[in-house]
């Protein structure tokens, strides 16, 4: 054991870790810089705190020596690692009702060359990453994290919409109904699908069910096959050295 802090609030994000500092965020939506090497806490930047809670999981995401930071108020910051100031900040929540179902949900942050994707409850933004600006929004809302190949982002909407969007002119170039295209390729009734990851493998587009089947579709939209996995999958699926690995 190297070193071990509590911090007596409960922790509610992925970690990002640079060469001397790990970052997260609290359930109180506090961002934390952490020293890495003892687990001193180096700057803590208060956000919007919520009285009520959601399924919801803070997300940050780095690019270069910015972190990009979405709380659970809907609100996204962005910070520069090594002063660990703020740069900016948008709020991209909707509804300024704060119930229980109006609390924003969101899917996890993705980021390419100035641009930073975020989903809302409804909508998803295009937002300049040096100034917070919005470059454009979408109708449509990301049910699962985002994928970017060549300037290209393939989303996994709300509506089951598998949608490929060109982040240099702003369009999208081809759309369709998921449950349509499997029940036809399976010439069964429409069913709706409970998706896990959708992954970029082998230039394929595969998308991961809760029930074990997977989804091979060429990145131009087309569904190649549909595979079932030997067991059904408990965890989300890592690659290691040309392999899918994950626990059942």
């Amino acid at each position: 054991m190297i070193w071990a802090i509590n911090h007596k609030v409960p922790l509610n994000s992925n970690l990002k870790i640079t060469d001397d500092k790990i970052i997260c965020s609290d359930i109180n939506n506090n961002l934390i810089y952490f020293n890495k090497n003892n687990g001193e806490i180096l700057k803590l930047i208060p956000t919007e705190n919520t009285t009520l809670t959601n399924e919801f999981n803070n997300n940050i995401s780095k690019y270069n020596k910015d972190l990009f930071f979405i709380n659970s108020f809907g609100s996204l910051y962005s910070s520069n690692i090594e002063t660990m100031n703020l740069n900016w900040f948008v709020n991209l929540n909707s509804s300024s009702d704060l119930n229980k179902s109006n609390l924003f949900n969101g899917s996890k942050i993705v980021t390419n060359g100035d641009k930073v994707i975020v989903s809302s409850t409804r909508n998803t933004y295009l937002i300049d990453n040096k100034t917070g600006s919005i470059i454009k929004k979408l109708n449509f809302a990301s049910k699962i994290k985002p994928i970017i190949n060549n300037k290209i982002c393939f989303f996994l909407t709300k509506n089951n919409f598998l949608i490929a969007f060109d982040l240099e002119n702003n369009q999208i170039l081809h759309s369709q109904d998921i449950n349509s295209t499997v029940a036809n390729y399976l010439k069964t009734k429409k069913q709706e699908l409970n998706y896990k990851i959708m992954m970029l493998l082998n230039n394929e587009l595969i998308i991961f069910l809760k029930n074990s089947y997977i989804l091979n579709f060429t990145i131009n939209g087309k569904l190649k096959e549909i595979k079932k996995l030997p067991s059904k999958i408990n965890t989300f699926p890592i690659l290691i050295d040309s392999s899918i690995i994950f626990l059942n």
